[in-house]
């Protein structure tokens, strides 16, 4: 028996091919644009983060979580940096 090539099967695998490669490469491309995202958030302040989401969100509204925690480290570094401050001058 002579097996005629199913050229449709050919093509849509090919196709399908070609999707699992653009799907592949968008997942790859928004893995690297969170961890460049990721490196600018740890290269900043929380002083400097709180001024982003102010001006991303408006003043005072949304991340409310974040902005508590932002808020409490630097509650804490001011505190820290004033014991040090008292330590020094003893």
């Amino acid at each position: 028996m002579n097996r005629v090539p199913n050229y449709e099967s050919t093509a849509k695998s090919e196709a399908q091919t070609d999707a699992r490669k653009r799907y592949s490469d968008r997942i790859q491309e928004q893995r690297d644009t969170i961890n460049v995202r990721r490196e600018a958030r740890l290269k900043r302040t929380p002083e400097q983060q709180l001024a982003v989401l102010d001006d991303q969100l408006g003043k005072d509204a949304g991340a409310v979580k974040e902005r508590a925690r932002l808020c409490k480290q630097i509650l804490n570094r001011k505190k820290k940096q004033e014991r040090q401050d008292n330590n020094e001058a003893v």
